[in-house]
């Protein structure tokens, strides 16, 4: 298990070596659209 901060995405306790990457996040229509860039 790990904990990470809501406000980065940064490791606050836990085994995880990396944080959380950065996600796109849009408004649309009422809905919330969230876009993952995976690496190529």
């Amino acid at each position: 298990k790990g904990f990470f901060s809501a406000d980065d995405g940064r490791v606050i306790a836990g085994p995880p070596k990396r944080s959380l990457e950065a996600l796109t996040v849009s408004l649309r229509d009422g809905r919330v659209w969230v876009k993952h860039e995976s690496e190529s």
